[in-house]
């Protein structure tokens, strides 16, 4: 079915007199344009066309089919003498920008059916002798003479959608409208009088085009015949509030003066009559209320009364419309759902889309709103989106496909639309250039390997946490494939509980000083230097951020930084995140310049070669020297046959300075380990890409920018324990950073008891000359009575060599075991386990004398036992 997009039925309300003149109307419903009415000329260069290039309510329309330069004209008989006022209408579409070899004319009259030859008429032109307006041209013989040249609709666009509009009355006087809109909101582009010819025999469309335009013309909804008599009431169709001062009102076709008359008008909350009333330059149909001085206030729903306003055949309008002022703010809107690769589609239209979200109880005002998808930013234009509804961003092509979802998404389209598959910084900003929503959007979001493949959208889980990362994104639940328009699938409480932290601060210069933080914050407080502390006393000159996260912000100093010296930068609390949580109390943290690494500074101190799955390795390294080093001088690699550097990676080419005794570990997912393996270091992490770490043996290098070696292993599956089970997910600790790299018995598998893995502490299998194969107990008695005093056994070891399984068993004196603390367990070289004075079945065990016997031993066949006394003691 075909829906109108502008009102002919008013010409079925008109007086029945007019019934009795002739009139033509052709809108190609009946899928055809050879009978009813026949249509003659060049046929073979016409189809009728039902495809997206054209709005659904002007589906089937008439295109031009050629295939190469041509001229080609269609025309059908309208016979029609001009004593009476006529008037022509319909609809244009040109998918490209009119010059001198591409336009088109549409002619309301001719006395001759070849609309190519000697005639005698008028005809519109859309892109008369390569110009950017509508014009009027009367065709005398061969001679063409511009009557109206438009003042209104340009025509220097790459797409031209228009609805013309010609009245010629009685006396000989034309006027000629246009809507760019392809509605019925006319605008006046000029009138003129010229009655040298008053007879029409045919009307049709003319068309001239180069091969690149050849199917690029469409037409729709002709109309000729009396003047359509206006007796519909004009409508406000918007009223939008451009300051705090001025309200534009916008009519739904031209009106007369009466809508200049301040009077006309009142508005509540004290606002009253306007003090003026201004037109728009740019619209015919919008006036511009002031009430300067008075101010509009912020927030405030306002009733504006109009009254005793006509348009201009006389209608008068009464009504009272509802008008707010918001200033934009963060949040206002929010990216609620992106979907970056609808392809294989699972039942959602096969275009990419952007959800914004309005959580408020009014409407929001886009115009002039921008989205930055990566590094292009586009202009929203005129719309709004709804108290808790939702606008879908997408490529123009896509829209109607939305709007006829059963959910009928309401949509703005672009001319292109993109989102990266992998990823994309997005952003929402409003007119003024403020950010008012962002998604540092990546394909991990989708935490489903599957969904990620194509065809599904990741969603925002809770709007009230507005800022996360991943955590507060996944891909959707909809069978669908995504929820445009309504509300997500995985809607949810998800708040964000936890505080922003300092990851670490980096020298970028002598006087630039990088700081990192573990999510984003809000940017008053982040950039108020009164909030930062340096010792020794450094002063701030500037401090910038990154926009529109603000997790790193750049301070700037007066004075150049003493390359000899340790600094601490101290952070106040009032820092805080875009939902609140503030630093912790006396956040702290370290700079200085760092050193370029000598051989062996830094050494490959643990390496999880076979990771759980397709989880991603890792390689801890750890500064045995004395110096402050910064990492930005060094690449991971492997070393290829002929013993060069090969697969070299960056480890932090932004600078990342490195401690005496620190520990860092280097993955490609800082997340992804942290959420296997524990770690007191969290902070301690670099997300880098690695090289080649193959499960059974590989060359893993450490080297500066030069290739310069700083330390290299060649690790083997061989140097795990032989009793693992499997070495999945098992990491190789380094025994001690002072031996020698590539000795065999300086490497074993982590403890089970430290979960297989140490990233960014202390290694499990740890040993140096000071472990002395000694078990300590403390103390010697206790009293398990929960008073807070002596309540644990302390049971502990230190080993010399690493791989050891232990059993601990506690015994009454009748030899007896009670009490079974570990059986044969994988442990590290230092360890220490707790008894509570319960027995194996939860029971407290009676006071007296205990036996606490440990059990060790090797692969090697080595074999310890260890014998101690206690006294559980119950207190009165």
């Amino acid at each position: 079915m075909k829906y109108f997009n502008f009102s002919l039925m008013f010409f079925f309300l008109i007086n029945a007199s007019i019934f009795s003149q002739n009139y033509f109307y052709e809108d190609f419903s009946d899928g055809d344009f050879v009978s009813n009415p026949e249509w003659t000329g060049d046929v073979d260069k016409y189809i009728i066309y039902t495809g997206t290039a054209v709005p659904a309510n002007m589906k089937p329309s008439l295109r031009t089919n050629g295939s190469a330069t041509d001229t080609t004209y269609l025309a059908t008989e309208f016979v029609q003498s001009f004593t009476d006022s006529l008037e022509w209408n319909f609809w244009v579409k040109l998918s490209f920008n009119p010059s001198s070899g591409n336009y088109a004319r549409i002619y309301l009259c001719s006395d001759n059916e070849n609309l190519k030859g000697s005639l005698n008429g008028y005809y519109v032109a859309i892109g008369y002798n390569g110009n950017d307006r509508v014009t009027l041209v009367k065709q005398q013989g061969t001679n063409h003479t511009a009557l109206i040249v438009g003042s209104s609709a340009d025509l220097n666009k790459s797409t031209n959608i228009l609805r013309i509009r010609v009245k010629r009355y009685d006396d000989g006087t034309w006027l000629m409208y246009s809507d760019e809109s392809g509605g019925s909101n006319y605008t006046l582009e000029g009138q003129f009088t010229d009655a040298t010819f008053t007879s029409s025999n045919y009307l049709g469309v003319f068309n001239q085009y180069t091969s690149s335009n050849a199917t690029s013309f469409y037409f729709d909804e002709f109309y000729a015949g009396p003047i359509i008599i206006d007796t519909i009431p004009p409508k406000v169709i918007s009223a939008k509030v451009i300051n705090s001062f001025d309200l534009a009102i916008t009519f739904s076709e031209t009106m007369d003066n009466s809508i200049y008359d301040s009077d006309n008008y009142y508005a509540d909350h004290g606002l009253g009559i306007p003090t003026s009333v201004l037109d728009d330059p740019n619209s015919s149909n919008t006036v511009h209320l002031s009430w300067m001085p008075n101010p509009i206030i912020d927030d405030t729903i306002y009733h504006l009364s109009i009254n005793n306003v006509s348009d201009l055949a006389g209608n008068t309008l009464d009504t009272t419309i509802i008008f707010t002022f918001h200033i934009p703010v963060a949040y206002d809107v929010l990216i609620n759902e992106i979907m970056a690769d609808p392809d294989p589609p699972i039942a959602l239209p096969p275009y990419e889309y952007i959800e914004l979200y309005n959580p408020n109880h009014f409407p929001i005002n886009l115009e002039n709103w921008k989205i930055r998808i990566s590094n292009t930013t586009r202009i929203i234009g005129n719309v709004d989106i709804d108290p808790n509804g939702y606008l879908i961003l997408c490529h123009q092509d896509g829209m109607q496909d939305f709007e006829n979802l059963p959910q009928h998404c309401k949509t703005f389209g672009f001319s292109s639309f993109s989102i990266t598959n992998a990823g994309a910084d997005i952003v929402l900003y409003s007119p003024d250039g403020n950010v008012i929503s962002f998604a540092a959007f990546r394909d991990t979001w989708y935490q489903d390997p599957l969904k990620a493949e194509g065809g599904y959208s990741v969603e925002m889980i809770d709007p009230n946490n507005p800022c996360a990362d991943e955590t507060n994104w996944r891909a959707t639940n909809s069978l669908f494939g995504g929820t445009p328009g309504i509300i997500n699938s995985i809607h949810g409480s998800n708040p964000d509980n936890d505080n922003p932290e300092i990851l670490r601060a980096i020298l970028q210069n002598s006087t630039t000083l990088l700081v990192l933080y573990t999510e984003p914050l809000d940017s008053i407080y982040a950039l108020d230097s009164s909030n930062y502390i340096i010792e020794p006393l450094l002063t701030i000159n500037n401090i910038k951020g990154n926009e529109p996260f603000y997790n790193e912000i750049t301070i700037i100093f007066n004075e150049s930084v003493d390359s000899s010296e340790i600094y601490t930068i101290y952070f106040k609390d009032s820092i805080r995140d875009c939902v609140g949580n503030m630093l912790p109390h006396e956040t702290s943290a370290r700079f200085a310049f760092g050193n370029i690494p000598e051989p062996y500074d830094i050494v490959i101190n643990e390496i999880l070669h076979d990771p759980i799955g397709n989880n991603t390795p890792f390689v801890e390294i750890y500064n045995r020297s004395n110096k402050i080093l910064d990492l930005k001088y060094c690449v991971l690699a492997n070393r290829d046959s002929l013993y060069e550097l090969a697969n070299k990676k960056s480890i932090a080419p932004g600078g990342f300075p490195i401690f005496p005794e620190e520990y860092i570990v280097l993955s490609k997912n800082k997340k992804q380990i942290l959420s296997q393996y524990y770690t007191p270091n969290p902070k301690n992490f670099i997300d880098m890409n690695l090289p080649k770490i193959t499960k059974d043996s590989n060359t893993i290098v450490l080297a500066l920018t030069n290739d310069t070696i700083i330390d290299l292993v060649k690790y083997s599956i061989k140097y795990h324990d032989p009793l693992l089970i499997s070495t999945d997910g098992v990491s190789l600790e380094r025994v001690n950073p002072n031996r020698p790299s590539n000795e065999s018995s300086n490497w074993h598998s982590a403890a089970a008891t430290v979960g297989f893995a140490t990233p960014a502490y202390k290694n499990s299998q740890y040993s140096d000359d000071l472990f002395t194969d000694e078990v300590t107990i403390d103390p010697p008695y206790f009293s398990p009575d929960n008073d807070g005093f002596q309540d644990l056994l302390d049971i502990c070891f230190d080993f010399k060599d690493p791989g050891y399984h232990v059993s601990i068993t506690v015994h009454n004196l009748a030899g007896q075991p009670v009490r079974h603390l570990l059986r044969q367990e994988y442990v590290g070289t230092h360890m220490c386990y707790s008894w509570d004075g319960r027995d194996d079945n939860d029971k407290r065990c009676e006071f007296g004398w205990y036996i606490i016997r440990i059990s060790a031993f090797n692969t090697k066949g080595d074999k310890k036992e260890f014998k101690k006394a206690v006294s559980l003691n119950i207190r009165k």
